[in-house]
C-alpha cells in the first residue's frame, strides 16, 4: 500500500507518533503492518509488551497491554496465518497479511516491541511438529524456556537467561534414564536462573553438578543431612557462581527442618528474625574468600495449627510462641475460606469442603498450604463443634491477630445472606475490606461493617460518588477504587495516607490545581496517590498528559530516566517497597515535605509518592 494514499500519512512523523501514543492495542499493531514507514514509526514509539510466547500446543501469544493479547499460529505452521487481536469491550479483530506466517508475525513482534527475546512453552498436545518447531524458531534468542514432559527438546535450543523444568506426573521413577541423562546435562549449563519441578528427580547430586547462579526447586529428596552436606562442600568451595538457592520440601511442610542436623559440624551466627514463620535466620562464612551466605529456613505452620487444637494448653503454648500472621482473610463466595498469610510468602487456608447456604454445622474442613512456588498441600481435617466463627477466633488467638480481612466475591456468586455473615462476624473488628460488587450492594455492606485499615471496591454512579464523600472524611488509611467517578473535590476531601482510583475525570488543569493546592498544605495525610484514567472495563482507553501544563507555575526537579529509586513509606511496610526511574520532584516549603510525581501515558497513570 503507497503511504500516499494514506492521510495520517502526510503529517510529519512527531504528529504521527503522537496519534500513535493515544491509540489502542489493536490500531497500533493494524497501522504497524501498513508499510515499512509505519512499521519503523511504531517502533519508534518504544511500546513495551509483557512478553512473546510460542506454545505449540496452541500457538503464539502476544501479551501488549494488561488484558490486550494477539494470538496466532494456532493452526501450526502455516504459509499464511490468521491474527486475532483482543481487547476488553471490543469485539474480536481477525486480520491476515499476505505472506506472514508465525515466523514473520513473530521477527514483526520482536521489532515493534523493541523485544529481543522469545518465551517458548513447550507442553503436550501439539499441533507442530517439533522440526518445524526447530525451523520456525532457528535463528531467534529464546530467553525462557519452559518444558514439559518433552525433555528431548532440550537437545536443541542455547538458552540465555530462564530454564524451567516442570512434569504432571507425581514421581521421578516415571522417567526413563535417557530423560534424566537430558535434563542433568542441560543444569549443567550456565544458565543464570532455573526452576525445578519435583518430578525431574532433584537431588543432591544433581545440585551439586549444578553451576547456575539463581536456583529452585520442589521435591523430597534431599534431605536435612544431604543439605548440610551441601553447605559443608559450599564453605569449602563447591558453587562459586551461586547467588541464591530455594528449595522447597513438600515433606518439610508437615514435619519442618531440623537445624541440628543442618547445621551439625557448622560453625553459625544465629540472630533474631522479624519473621515469626522462620525458623531463624543464619549466617556462615566461607574463610577462603570471604563470602557470607544468608539462610532462612522456613517453619511449618501444619505442624502448628494441629499442635493448637489438641487442648486448651496446647493452644496457649501455640499462642505464647508468639507467631504473627500478615493477614487473616475471610473470603466468601459459594463457600467460605479462610486464608492465614505468612511473612515468609507461604498461604494456609481453611475451606469449607461442601458447598452450602449458611453458616450452620460447619465442621469438616480442608486445610491446604501453598509455598512460596506455588505447590499445593492439603489434607481434610474435621474438629467437632468448630464451624467459621469458631476456626476465625482460633486463628486469630494462636497468631495474635487482632483484625480480620473481610473480602465479598460477586454477589451472583454468593451463597449466603449479608445479614448471615452480619451475624456470623459480629464482634470482629474488619481490618480490611474488598467489595467486587457495585452500587447499591457496596454502600449495603459499608454500612455494616466498618473499615479500620484498607478499602477496596467499585462504585460507578455519582450517587455513589456522594456516598463515598463521606466515607473519605474519616481515616482509613488504604483506599483503592474502581469506576468510581474521581473529580477534584473528591480527591481534596479524602483524607487517606495511601489512595488509588481508577476511571478518573481529572484534567491536567485539574492535576496543576491539585499539586498547587498540596504545596500550600492540602491533604497532610497523604504518602502515595495513583490515579489511573482506564479501568478495567476500559484498558484500551489511553490519557496523554501534557508535563506543560500539570506543572504550570510549579517549581520542580526532573530526574533522569536512569536514575532508579527506591520508595518504602510507613503504611507500606512490611509488605515491601517500590521501585521507579525517573519522575519530578516538587518540595513544600511549609514542613519540608518532598514528593515525587510520576506520570506515564502508556498506562494513563498520574502517581505521586511523599518520601519519609
Amino acid at each position: 500500500m503507497s503511504s500516499s494514499t494514506i492521510s495520517l500519512f502526510r503529517l510529519p512523523n512527531t504528529a504521527i507518533k503522537y496519534v500513535l501514543r493515544s491509540s489502542d492495542s489493536r490500531e497500533f499493531v493494524i497501522f504497524s503492518t501498513l508499510t515499512d514507514r509505519a512499521k519503523c514509526l511504531a517502533k519508534s514509539i518504544k511500546w513495551k509488551s509483557e512478553w512473546i510466547l510460542f506454545n505449540p500446543q496452541f500457538g503464539c501469544i502476544l501479551t501488549i497491554y494488561w488484558n490486550d493479547y494477539v494470538y496466532f499460529g494456532d493452526k501450526g505452521p502455516n504459509e499464511m496465518c490468521t491474527l486475532v487481536i483482543k481487547t476488553p469491550r471490543k469485539n474480536e479483530t481477525q486480520f491476515t497479511k499476505p505472506e506472514f506466517g508465525v515466523r514473520e508475525w513473530l521477527e514483526h513482534f520482536l521489532f515493534i516491541f523493541n523485544h529481543p527475546e522469545v518465551h517458548v512453552q513447550l507442553q503436550n498436545d501439539w499441533v507442530y511438529t517439533l522440526e518445524s518447531v526447530q525451523t520456525l524458531l532457528e535463528g531467534l534468542t529464546i530467553d525462557r524456556l519452559e518444558v514439559f514432559d518433552s525433555f528431548e527438546v532440550l537437545r536443541h535450543y542455547p538458552l540465555i537467561n530462564y530454564l524451567s523444568l516442570g512434569n504432571n506426573d507425581n514421581g521421578p521413577g516415571l522417567f526413563s534414564p535417557e530423560d534424566l541423562k537430558i535434563t542433568r546435562k542441560a543444569l549443567l549449563g550456565n544458565i543464570p536462573r532455573v526452576w525445578v519441578n519435583r518430578s525431574i528427580g532433584f537431588n543432591l547430586d544433581t545440585l551439586l553438578m549444578m553451576n547456575c547462579p539463581e536456583i529452585a526447586s520442589i521435591g523430597d529428596l534431599i534431605s536435612d543431612k544431604e543439605l548440610n552436606t551441601f553447605l559443608k562442600l559450599w564453605l569449602k568451595g563447591s558453587h562459586p557462581n551461586l547467588r541464591e538457592l530455594s528449595y522447597s520440601n513438600r515433606r518439610a511442610g508437615f514435619r519442618g527442618f531440623k537445624e541440628r542436623i543442618v547445621f551439625k559440624g557448622i560453625k553459625y551466627e544465629k540472630k533474631e528474625c522479624f519473621n515469626t514463620f522462620l525458623l531463624g535466620e543464619y549466617y556462615i562464612s566461607r574463610k577462603a574468600d570471604g563470602t557470607m551466605a544468608r539462610l532462612l529456613l522456613a517453619n511449618t505452620v501444619f505442624r502448628i495449627i494441629f499442635l493448637s487444637i489438641l487442648s486448651a494448653r496446647a493452644k496457649n503454648l501455640v499462642q505464647s510462641l508468639n507467631r504473627k500472621a500478615v493477614c487473616i482473610e475471610f473470603y466468601l463466595q459459594r463457600r467460605s475460606e479462610i486464608t492465614i498469610f505468612t511473612p515468609s510468602s507461604y498461604t494456609f487456608r481453611v475451606v469449607d469442603e461442601n458447598l452450602y447456604n449458611g453458616f450452620e454445622d460447619l465442621t469438616t474442613f480442608k486445610l491446604e498450604h501453598t509455598s512460596i512456588f506455588g505447590s499445593l498441600t492439603g489434607i481434610s481435617l474435621s474438629l467437632p463443634g468448630y464451624g467459621t466463627r469458631e476456626w476465625l477466633e482460633h486463628f486469630m488467638y494462636i497468631f495474635n491477630h487482632s483484625m480480620i480481612s473481610l473480602h465479598f466475591a460477586d454477589r451472583s456468586e454468593w451463597g449466603y445472606t449479608l445479614e448471615s455473615v452480619h451475624k456470623e462476624l459480629k464482634g470482629f473488628t474488619i481490618g480490611n475490606l474488598n467489595v467486587r460488587e457495585v452500587n447499591e450492594n457496596v454502600r449495603e455492606v459499608l454500612r455494616l461493617f466498618p473499615v479500620m485499615n484498607a478499602l477496596n471496591t467499585r462504585m460507578n454512579s455519582m450517587e455513589d460518588a456522594d456516598f463515598m464523600k463521606k466515607l473519605f472524611l474519616g481515616n482509613i488509611p488504604y483506599v483503592d477504587l474502581s469506576l468510581t467517578p474521581m473529580d477534584l473535590d473528591t480527591l481534596l476531601a479524602m483524607n487517606c495516607q495511601d489512595f488509588r482510583s481508577s476511571g478518573v475525570l481529572l484534567s491536567d488543569k485539574d492535576l496543576n490545581m491539585f499539586l498547587k493546592l498540596w504545596l500550600k498544605g492540602s491533604n497532610p495525610n497523604l504518602q502515595s496517590l495513583r490515579l489511573r484514567y482506564s479501568d478495567w472495563m476500559h484498558r484500551d482507553q489511553r490519557k496523554i498528559f501534557n508535563e506543560g501544563i500539570i506543572f504550570k507555575g510549579i517549581k520542580y526537579e526532573k530526574k533522569p530516566e536512569n536514575e532508579v529509586r527506591s520508595f518504602q513509606p510507613e503504611i507500606l511496610k512490611p509488605h515491601g517497597y517500590l521501585r521507579f526511574s525517573g519522575g519530578y520532584d516538587i518540595l513544600r516549603k511549609s514542613d519540608g515535605s518532598r514528593a515525587t510525581v510520576l506520570i506515564d501515558s502508556k498506562y494513563s497513570t498520574f502517581s505521586m509518592y511523599l518520601w519519609p
